[in-house]
């Protein structure tokens, strides 16, 4: 596997991540371990059966110290009794002063430069070529 024609993002000498791969795993052994896996899985499902288990909600004590919650298709966030959550920056919250509160509503007030935006959760242009000042590529 190559790096594509027009952008190269390795320009080290350093083997590529899929060379390094292909030399540790083989697709053969790939399978192998996959098969292996598959028969631990459906042994270790069959000696719950046999051993009069076979409530997998029940089979193992849970590790992390609190109930789980229910599975749902609702749109919300459910957390473990005593556990609590809240939002700590949404969409349309301001980021500078003296910006009107978010309405929510389908209307644009045009301030978009100056509220959050949608997945704001990690925001960040690192340049490339690394350390250059003024770059239009980068990650």
């Amino acid at each position: 596997m190559s790096h594509h024609p027009v952008e190269d993002s390795n320009r080290s000498e350093n083997q590529e991540f899929s060379s390094i791969l292909n030399a540790l795993i083989s697709r053969r052994a790939l399978l192998r371990s996959s098969a292996s896996i598959a028969a631990l899985g459906a042994t270790s499902s069959l000696l719950l059966v046999a051993c009069g288990d076979s409530d997998k909600s029940n089979a193992l004590p849970s590790a992390l110290g609190f109930q789980p919650v229910p599975k749902s298709l609702q749109d919300r966030v459910v957390v473990p009794q005593g556990y609590s959550a809240r939002v700590l920056f949404a969409l349309g919250d301001p980021v500078v002063a003296g910006i009107s509160d978010y309405p929510n509503d389908g209307s644009d007030d045009g301030n978009w430069d100056k509220r959050a935006g949608d997945h704001h959760d990690g925001m960040a242009f690192y340049p490339l070529p690394k350390g250059s000042k003024n770059s239009t590529e980068g990650l």
